[in-house]
């Protein structure tokens, strides 16, 4: 019988896929759900990367890498995080380019405001 971690993982991949069929658009359901997994990075991110990471958001950040192997779904991640990060003020797109670090998760890009979404592998 599969874990509760591995049917949250694949139940998370699958909302991934029904969100790249229907078609990804600026303001659709998959940055929110994004949004929410990241949930527990936002104080960091409010705070411009003031004190350690916590630790929910580091396992929501492997998560959320471990389960976007495919290009569009990296494409897809990298859109939303353009998209939301601004929204906690000057100083967030710093401190989420700490987090991955941080979390100890390689990412074969940087996270920047100026991060060309089509370019991420």
């Amino acid at each position: 019988m599969a874990s509760s971690a591995t049917l949250t993982k694949v139940a998370f991949v699958a909302a991934i896929a029904l969100a790249l069929v229907v078609g990804l658009q600026a303001q659709n359901p998959f940055c929110n759900l994004v949004k929410s997994r990241l949930g527990s990075c936002i104080p960091y991110l409010k705070t411009k990367g003031s004190g350690p990471v916590p630790a929910g958001c580091c396992t929501q950040v492997r998560t959320l890498n471990a389960v976007s192997t495919l290009h569009a779904v990296r494409r897809a991640i990298c859109i939303c995080l353009k998209q939301i990060i601004p929204t906690y003020g000057p100083g967030a797109f710093g401190a989420a380019a700490s987090v991955p670090g941080k979390c100890g998760v390689k990412l074969p890009f940087k996270i920047t405001k100026n991060l060309n979404c089509d370019t991420v592998i």
